[in-house]
């Protein structure tokens, strides 16, 4: 009886859990996903500068060349951010639904534990 009740409350929480967990890996991705945008309006800024004229004024080509080395890396830093993020978080989803599935399978049926022990031969 007592046995039941904890496999409920366990369920219970290992839910709450995952949840929470899924939750909070939507947030990092989100977020990298925003730093990677403000780094693209960046970039786009700064391509912008480079048009500006004003009073028959213009920047000095080394300060444009500047520009475009900064907007290479920034560029390539945008793009490692999203592909570490993709692969991360992809690996952090299986490991999550790894363990997610196992403890289902321990708390909802506790009968295949004590098989699996039998045909271990621990009893």
């Amino acid at each position: 009886m007592f046995s039941r009740i904890g496999c409920i409350l366990l369920c219970v929480g290992q839910d709450d859990f995952h949840g929470e967990a899924m939750n909070t890996l939507k947030y990092v991705v989100n977020q990298s996903d925003y730093t990677v945008q403000t780094l693209k309006n960046v970039t786009e800024y700064l391509s912008l500068a480079k048009t500006i004229n004003i009073a028959q004024l213009v920047l000095p080509s080394n300060v444009m060349d500047d520009i475009d080395k900064l907007n290479v890396d920034l560029n390539a830093a945008a793009d490692t951010l999203t592909e570490k993020t993709s692969e991360n978080a992809g690996k952090i989803v299986k490991v999550f639904n790894a363990v997610y599935v196992s403890e289902s399978l321990v708390n909802y049926q506790p009968g295949i534990l004590l098989i699996l022990m039998m045909l271990m031969g621990w009893f």
